[in-house]
Parts: C-alpha cells; structure tokens; sequence
C-alpha cells in the first residue's frame, strides 16, 4: 500500500470517519474509489457501517448516478457493491424511473464485467422484471450467470419462480448451472432444491457428526434456510433439516456470517413455533443446541466484529430463546424420560442427558439407586456420572467420590515413571488445553462426538468425574480434588484445578500444592489455571511473588515482545515495507480476510536474538497453522474434495502416499527446523502467557494488594495494557486518581476492557458511569448497553 492509499484508508477507518468519508468518498474521484474498494475487505464490518451510514444520510438520486459512473471499480468487489445498491433501492426514485431504467441496461449491455454484476444487482433490488429477458439470457452466457439467477431471484414477479423451477429440471446434466439455481429457489422454500443439495452434497442421517459440520457449513452459503423447511411434511426433510441445524449450531460462533446465511431470526422463531404447536424430542433437542450456540454469541462474541443486520439477528434470537424451556416443555421432557429410564431402553443414555441439561433435579435418588446396582455399561456409567454432576448434591458428591476411589488408582497415577509422563509429549509445545471440548461434549445431544476422545475409556472417565465434583461445589470433594493434584497426566491436574476454584476453599496444604504449581509446573495450561486459582481463592501468601513475577517480566523484556507481536490488523494499513522477507506476508494480508498473525515494525526493527527472517518464518508459520479467516461472499468456492469421516482431534496423521520418498524426507526435515523455530518463540509465548494469568490473578483477588509496588508501575508506565491493570487493582480500593483515570481512558471500541472498567465502576463508585453514558449508548456493545439500563433502574 502506498502512502497516499495509507492516508485514505486511515482516516476512513478513523474517529473522523464522517469527513474522510465526504472528502474521499463523495467527492467521486476515481482513484479514492479505487483505493477504497481494493481495500474494502479490511475493513472492520463496525467500520465499514459507518462508512456506509454517511453515505446514506446523504444519499439522493443524483449521488446514486455519480456513484453508478464508478461501476466499473465498484463492481469489483460484491460486498461492497450490494452494500452500495441495498442504500440505493431504500430512496424513493419514482420521479426519475426513466433515468434509473436507461442506467441499468446502459450497464447490463456494458463489455465490462463489473459494471454488467452492479445492473444486475441495481434490477434485482429495484424490483425491475421489465429486464428479465436480458437478465434471462444472461443466466445462460454470462461468465456473470449466478449472479444473474442471484438478480432474478430478489424479483418478486411468479413467472421466474416457474422459469427457474423449470430450468432445474431440464438442466440435469449441467451440474454447474443447476446448483446456481437451486441456490435460489432453495432460499424461496423449493422443497426440491432443497433435497437436491442435500443428495448433491451427500448429506444425510449416516453422515458422521464431523463431517456434517464441514457439509452444512456449505449448504448454508449454498442457501438453506432452516425456518423454510422445519416444517416440511418431507419424512425426510424435516428431520434433515434438525440434523443441518446441529451441525451449523457447533461452528456458529466460529463462522459468524452464517447467523445471515441461516436467517437465525427467523430460524428461532419457527422452532418456538413449532415447540408451541406439537413439541417433539428431536425439535427439543435441536432448540436447546441453538440456544446454547447463541447464548455464545450474545456474551461473548465482539460487538465490533459484525455488522448491524448480525448484530440484530443475535440480540432478538437471544431474547427468545433466552426464554426456553417453558413448564410446558419440561412436563413433556419429564414424561419422556420417565418412560425409558432404564438401563435396558435403549433412549436411556439420552434420557440422562435430558436430565441433565435440563436440570430435572427429581430424578437424582433414583438415578443413583441405578447406579448402585452397577448393571450398566461403561458409556452409560460416563453418562450417569455427567448428570449427577449437573443436578446432584451431597448424595452424587459421595457417589462419584466412591466411584473414583473404586475405579481409579490414584496412587499409582501419582508415582507413574518418567516415561508414562511421555505419552503427553504430543501435546503442541504451546499446549493450550482446558475443558472447553468436554464441555461441549457432556452437553451435546451427539452423542457419538465421544468416539473424538483417543482414550482410554477409564482415563476419560476420571476426567469427566472430576468435572462433575467441580459442578457440584461441594466441599466434601476438595479432598479427592487435591489428590488429583499429583496425578501425571496434565489434563487431570488441570481439572482438578478448575474444580477446586468452584469450591472457594483454601487450606494451608492446598495452597502450598497451588503455589508449586504455579512456579513449577511444566506444562503452561496448568500453571496457568493453578495461578487463576490462587487469585480466585484469595490467596495473601502468594501475592508477594505474583508482584515479583511482574517485575522480572518487565526486566526481562516479555511485555516489549508482548507488545511487539500484533494479531490483529493493527497495521493493516501500512506502508510497504520489508519487501524481500515479507512477500509472503503481504500476499497473505491481500488475499485473507479475517485477523491475521502480523509483524509489527517495532519487532522488525528491534535488536533481539531473533533475526528478522526468523521471526516472519514464525509468523508465516503461525498464519499457516492458524484457523481458516472468514470467507466474502465472492470469495466462497465449492472444492470436490473428499471430507474424512472422522476427524482426529489428538494425533497428528500425512499421506505417505503422494509423496516419493525423497520428497518426504526432504518434507520432514523442513518440518523438523519449523518446529524448532516455533519451540523457541513458544518459551517467549509461555512467559507472556503466564504474565497474562498473574496480571489477572491480582485483579480478581480480594487479598490486600502491596499499594505502594502498584503505585510504581502506575507512576512509571512500561506497557498501556499493564498500566490500565494496574489502575484497575488499585481502583479496587476505591482510590479516586485510579478511578478518574479509568473513566479517561474508557475506549468503547476495546470491548473487554470497557466491560471490565464499567463493572469496576458500578461496584466501586457509580455515579462515575453518568460520564460514560453517551459513548455506551452510541457503540454497537448490546452488553454494555443492557449493563447500563440495569444500572439506571430502567
């Protein structure tokens, strides 16, 4: 990017939105246009409804004709133009429909491929079938022909739905051709094109769990909408259409365009519907998945990260489905279960996952006296297990204490060898582990997503128990939860750990355990947790060497490479720099979408062991293992590729068979020097990571914080982020310096921090948050927003 395009870019994406946007923008220059559409996907989507907001406060039919000279840059990019053309189809233009009629054909005539997709886009929204025949024939020729079916598909006239319904079934051997169509008339409820695309895509009920993941995702950029086929009367369709919500459920907070491509609204409204006229087990079950997918969404997705239209479709899913189950529903529930809680019945697994998620407490004496007679298998004991953690109270805390005492040798599992230790050594060097997947597993109504575990069953088995004692917090477990302290597996220490803090207890030995932990642990995900823990507990003798660590990280130089390593698009509109060992980078920053592990100049330039080509090697390896970003529209292509039916969540797998044997061993050495290289940057990571958990350890902690140590690194300030920490410790003592300062440096835009900073506020002096009103009430945040109305008594 050069400096010129840094200028326009920068000021459009600032404070001063409003008049870059009048000063590059609606002045019509060709090369600002240009910059702006070539660079429109970097664009946060917060930041780009602002943008499009001026432009539509301003709109009138004379800037819509300006704008329409510059198809031919605009047309470019979809989004942006149908973002354009959904401004221009909300103004009233009926005094100058001749005008509006030559433009159009003027473009749908026009050599240039750009300018015939914005006439057909501005024929679509305005409704124009007058055009039909040409957009007709389009759909047949034009290198442009979906988005001629996309065109004729927002028309509201029936004869293209026939014209359309028609040419889908003559147009058998035209693979291509026929998927554009469906895609359409799928999205208008065609029953048919819906059963297609799901043959088409090979969806079906014996269709493993992830792979289904992987296909629905497709289907719903292919233009299912659920709520157009909940209802179907199709033996079929209808319970597909569970399946395909399932699916989508699980990657939801992960893909959040799809929230648009599903129309979730809508979606939700229908399975309430439909709950309120015949409730089923299967219509049950795939509500309460959704629900749990965008409860998510609501609390934790970042308000800035998705437009207005998504943001709506959260908010309101979320009040409805906020609402569910009603009594209604748990009677039903309640009778269901009844029927089949039986070892022997086949539903029984299921009716105790019932019973669980939906906190059927009553059903917890006897559910254990079936336990007792111990005449169930080993999955149905896991389950058994998970539920009692769920609804029980002492009973289940002394049923599962027996169970592990029973089933587990926790003395032999404290003095494993050395080597036993090894069996972990897999674990990726940043081991980032916590219990986010048993989580989600112990709550999901797939009930074969435990064949992702490589396990042993029984290991599995410990895990899952002392999740459950976590989820009962009751003090009669925190002995068994110690002794899971020395455990050598690294994911039971872990455990043990993130139950221990739900119990809110500390003894002199447990603390002691918690502090060698914290300094002594190998693998970083449990001393991390050990280190939460000793915050969450309040812990005093800790806090001297919490404040220590603080000070050696800072000596040691781990909050300048903090600091120095971005991912996020902080310079995302940077010169052109560092040619030769960035050509990779930069490639990447043009062609994906989403946040991008970056190189900062600052690290760039900065004189560290590392060398410079070192560093974008790591990063270049970072962005290769890293998440696929978030696809355009435009940018979404089908691969014929063949999904695996399972997906290994645990051990690394290649292809022997591609490769000769030179070309693998050559493979395999490059590999050998990435991972060293990673390893290297991982102990960096490691430090910062730990630093992270100390910094939030003291600020959650009710123990007396050394005021004087807090006040140094307030009154000589080496990192932004350790600075507004530190105010946020020392403003917990209701200091008025800290707490003024906070309210100054309250950033809507930096939603965790702001959210953090309101709830300080709101417990330490709240007349302070009469100041943040208007800016609260101005950002897109719908949790500060909710916080504030609570706090007002509105």
């Amino acid at each position: 990017m050069d400096k010129y395009s840094r200028e326009v870019m920068t000021a459009l994406s600032s404070i001063d939105y409003d008049k870059a946007v009048s000063k590059y923008l609606l002045s019509y220059d060709i090369e600002n246009w240009k910059i702006f559409t070539d660079n429109y996907f970097k664009l946060t989507p917060f930041e780009a409804e602002r943008i499009f907001d001026v432009i539509s406060r301003k709109m009138d039919f004379h800037m819509i004709i300006d704008i329409l000279s510059l198809a031919h840059i605009i047309g470019s990019s979809i989004s942006l133009s149908l973002s354009l053309i959904k401004i221009f189809s909300k103004l009233d233009v009926s005094n100058f429909e001749e005008h509006i009629c030559s433009n159009i054909l003027r473009l749908l005539q026009s050599p240039i491929a750009e300018e015939r997709r914005i006439g057909l886009f501005m024929a679509g929204y305005f409704d124009r079938d007058d055009f039909f025949d040409e957009i007709e024939k389009m759909s047949n020729y034009d290198i442009l022909f979906e988005d001629a079916y996309f065109s004729l598909g927002l028309m509201s006239d029936s004869k293209i739905v026939n014209l359309l319904s028609t040419k889908f079934v003559f147009l058998s051997k035209n693979h291509i051709q026929r998927q554009a169509i469906a895609k359409i008339l799928v999205q208008k409820g065609n029953p048919l094109a819906a059963l297609w695309l799901f043959k088409n895509k090979e969806f079906d009920f014996n269709t493993s769990f992830s792979k289904s993941i992987y296909i629905a995702r497709e289907l719903a950029w292919l233009g299912i909408k659920p709520a157009l086929f909940l209802d179907s009367n199709d033996d079929f369709l209808q319970p597909i259409t569970y399946k395909f919500l399932n699916a989508i459920s699980a990657i939801l907070s992960y893909d959040i365009e799809l929230v648009a491509e599903i129309d979730l609204i809508n979606t939700t409204e229908k399975l309430i519907q439909l709950l309120g006229i015949e409730p089923s087990i299967d219509l049950i079950k795939t509500t309460y998945t959704l629900k749990n997918a965008v409860k998510e969404l609501y609390f934790d997705v970042d308000p800035y990260s998705v437009n207005k239209e998504i943001r709506v479709q959260i908010i309101n899913s979320w009040k409805i489905l906020n609402k569910f189950p009603n009594e209604n529903i748990l009677e039903f529930l309640r009778a269901y279960v009844s029927s089949c809680l039986s070892p022997d019945n086949e539903e029984f697994i299921l009716a105790l996952r019932i019973i669980g998620n939906f906190h059927l407490n009553e059903f917890e004496t006897k559910l254990i006296e079936i336990a007792k007679k111990r005449k169930i298998s080993p999955e149905q004991d896991y389950e058994l297990i998970n539920c009692l953690g769920k609804i029980g109270n002492v009973s289940s805390v002394d049923y599962i204490i027996s169970e592990i005492k029973r089933k587990v040798n926790t003395d032999k599992r404290k003095n494993s060898t050395q080597e036993s230790n090894l069996m972990h050594s897999d674990v990726d060097y940043i081991d980032d582990f916590d219990n986010e997947l048993l989580r989600t597993i112990n709550q999901s109504f797939t009930l074969d997503v435990l064949s992702w575990f490589n396990y042993d069953f029984t290991e599995l088995y410990y895990w899952n128990a002392l999740f459950a004692l976590g989820n009962l917090r009751n003090e009669n477990a925190l002995s068994t939860l110690q002794d899971a302290l020395d455990d050598y597996d690294p994911k039971i220490r872990y455990q043990a750990i993130n139950s221990i803090k739900s119990l809110n207890v500390l003894n002199d030995t447990l603390e002691e355990k918690l502090v060698s932990l914290c300094l002594h642990e190998s693998f970083m995900s449990v001393q991390r947790e050990a280190i939460s823990a000793l915050g969450t507990l309040n812990s005093q003798s800790v806090i001297p060497i919490f404040v220590k660590s603080i000070y050696q990280a800072i000596e040691e130089g781990v909050l300048e490479l903090e600091g120095a390593i971005d991912v996020v698009y902080d310079n995302r509109w940077d010169e052109d720099k560092y040619e030769e060992s960035t050509t990779k980078i930069q490639k990447k920053d043009v062609e994906e979408i989403g946040a991008t592990h970056k190189v900062s100049e600052k690290i760039a330039a900065s004189d560290k062991k590392l060398a410079e080509s070192d560093i974008y090697r790591w990063i270049d390896r970072l962005n290769s293992k890293s998440s696929k970003p978030l696809e355009l529209r435009e940018d979404f292509i089908t691969f014929d590729h063949d999904v695996p039916e399972q997906i290994d969540f645990f051990e690394r797998t290649t292809d022997t068979d591609i490769y000769e044997t030179s070309e693998e061993h050559s493979e395999i050495e490059e590999d050998k020097e990435d991972e060293e290289w990673l390893s290297e940057l991982g102990e960096h990571f490691k430090k910062i990571t730990i630093l992270d958990s100390t910094i939030e350890s003291l600020k959650v902690t009710t123990a007396p914080l050394p005021i004087s140590q807090i006040k140094e690194l307030i009154e000589h300030p080496i990192d932004e982020d350790l600075y507004k920490d530190a105010l946020i410790m020392l403003a917990k003592t209701e200091d008025q310096f800290a707490i003024n300062e906070l309210v100054g440096l309250f950033d809507v835009m930096d939603f965790t921090r702001a959210r953090e900073i309101f709830n300080l506020l709101a417990n330490t002096d709240s007349n302070q948050i009469a100041k943040l009103k208007k800016a609260i009430s101005d950002s897109p945040d719908w949790i500060l927003k909710q916080n504030l109305v609570k706090k007002n008594g509105k």
